[in-house]
């Protein structure tokens, strides 16, 4: 079974474009274009209860499995998720890691740590 049979899901990742400084003289990141349709797996792997900001929320990690060539940076995110039929499955995700998986002779597929922060008020 090769792998495209098993990237049943579609994801849009949102890479950043470029930076600029902010009034405060801070760094930030520019949205790029976003690439939509991308071929992904979608693998949930833990969800915990968290207080964040004053707000009860739920952070939940997912591993995203990509084809090799798929292009995918830290600083950038992934925006949705969804199934074959259309239904998204997470929302925005922040981007952990990045990890390429070898196979015989080459890259074989990525596996992305991504993480989804649910406000839950």
């Amino acid at each position: 079974m090769g792998l495209d049979s098993l990237l049943t899901h579609t994801c849009t990742i949102q890479p950043v474009g470029g930076a600029a400084t902010d009034s405060g003289g801070n760094k930030v990141d520019i949205a790029g274009t976003p690439v939509t349709g991308v071929a992904c797996r979608l693998e949930p792997l833990t969800a915990e209860e968290k207080e964040q900001n004053i707000r009860d929320g739920v952070i939940a990690t997912h591993r995203l499995w990509l084809a090799a060539g798929t292009t995918i940076d830290e600083r950038g995110t992934i925006t949705t998720v969804a199934d074959g039929a259309g239904t998204t499955l997470v929302g925005v995700c922040d981007i952990e890691a990045k990890n390429s998986i070898s196979g015989r002779s080459r890259i074989h597929h990525l596996e992305v740590l991504i993480k989804e922060v649910r406000s839950s008020g």
